[in-house]
């Protein structure tokens, strides 16, 4: 079994969005009824699966904790 794991945000949305936005969305992904990420360590072990494949994980991670 194969898991598929989608950020809070998208990375491209990180990089470009001030913190202020990507926190917009990121409070949105939150109050989703889909979401299943309701504590922020779980939020960012899903975030750090999503972006392995993604130049500069550690960025996108700071710009989502910054968030």
């Amino acid at each position: 079994m194969t898991f598929m794991y989608v950020p809070p945000v998208p990375a491209e949305q990180i990089r470009q969005l001030p913190t202020r936005d990507v926190a917009l969305l990121l409070l949105q992904h939150l109050t989703d009824s889909n979401s299943r990420h309701l504590q922020f360590g779980g939020l960012v072990n899903s975030a750090r699966q999503a972006f392995q494949s993604e130049p500069n994980e550690d960025a996108l991670l700071d710009g989502l904790a910054d968030a």
